[in-house]
């Protein structure tokens, strides 16, 4: 197809969500939360893909290398941020402060980071004591299945149980179901392909999202069970998705660059703001479609700037290293 791109339905969901999670922040007047449950689904799916099927060790050492990836850069800039600000915050860098209260010192959304960390160590830890990686290996379908099912059970209890608005569901056992549904993503398709298995996981994600988001006091509950599937369903029935080849290229870019968007729009939105305040354009540079676009572009070039001077220092390291001089 002239002027298309194929693109992986997994990087479209991927930009798809953390712009929606920058569209939320950026206050717009309403609701537009299920940004970051999208990116647990496809957490989940991306550590299915690469960690199971083989030995727990495996599983294991991808729940490190996706926990660490998120952990270590959030606990570095929310400690240069409090450092900046005079206000240290233990609860907040001891990765606990989503169990206290809802503020924060840093800007972003740390709780986030903080709730997928506990619920890793909790998962680690069960597939540690049970040996769950060699149990998926061979009945990946109905393990992943229990796993899942326990998830959704927990968080629904969770909710029929415990009011849980003061923490404004910053739970690791009330997201638990999303990172889950990844994993489930992944056990249909290897054992029922086609479009039976996207019958079975749109089924699924529908009564989910209807048990847990709409028949429940969830937190914005019935905008996470509007967007959400907006976001998911891509996946579940596509492996890939044609776009112009402009905005393929653009997708791409987003999608590679979310963890630094997540780091980081909310500091763009703060710089504009205090530019806005010395020019005397304090009011305009709280405009919506501003923060959007500032949140997104700042992030990306910062991510751009990251990623040249990675690859400088590799090529140099490589120039001096031992094994590339000659003799």
């Amino acid at each position: 197809m002239s002027g298309l791109r194929s693109v992986e339905s997994t990087v479209v969901a991927r930009a798809a969500a953390i712009i929606l999670v920058v569209a939320n922040h950026a206050m717009f007047g309403v609701s537009l939360h299920g940004g970051l449950n999208a990116l647990l689904i496809l957490s989940g799916l991306a550590l299915a893909q690469f960690g199971f099927g083989r030995t727990t060790g495996d599983a294991l050492r991808a729940m490190a290398r996706i926990g660490l990836r998120i952990a270590v850069p959030s606990f570095l800039v929310a400690l240069v941020w409090q450092i900046a600000v005079g206000q240290i915050s233990v609860p907040e860098l001891g990765f606990y402060s989503n169990w206290l209260y809802k503020s924060r010192v840093a800007l972003f959304p740390i709780w986030f980071a903080q709730a997928f960390s506990q619920l890793l160590i909790v998962l680690a830890l069960l597939f540690f004591v049970t040996g769950m990686g060699e149990r998926i290996a061979r009945r990946p379908l109905a393990w992943v299945s229990g796993l899942y099912g326990l998830g959704a059970a927990v968080a629904l209890t969770s909710y029929l149980t415990w009011d849980t608005t003061y923490y404004a569901d910053k739970l690791p056992h009330l997201i638990a179901w999303n990172f889950a549904f990844g994993w489930l993503i992944w056990a249909v398709r290897k054992r029922v392909p086609g479009p039976a298995g996207g019958g079975i996981l749109t089924a699924v994600l529908a009564v989910s999202i209807a048990t847990l988001y709409l028949t429940v006091d969830a937190a914005s509950g019935p905008t996470r069970a509007m967007l959400l599937p907006l976001i998911v369903l891509p996946v579940i029935w596509s492996d890939r998705i044609a776009l112009p080849t402009l905005l393929a290229r653009a997708t791409i870019v987003a999608s590679q660059a979310t963890l630094f968007i997540f780091l980081f729009h909310y500091y763009a939105f703060w710089a504009v703001w205090r530019v806005g305040r010395l020019v005397g354009l304090e009011a305009e540079s709280q405009n919506p479609w501003l923060r959007v676009v500032v949140g997104m572009v700042g992030p990306i070039l910062l991510w751009a700037l990251w990623t040249a001077m990675l690859r400088v220092y590799r090529r140099g390291y490589s120039l001096w290293s031992p094994a590339a001089r000659p003799g």
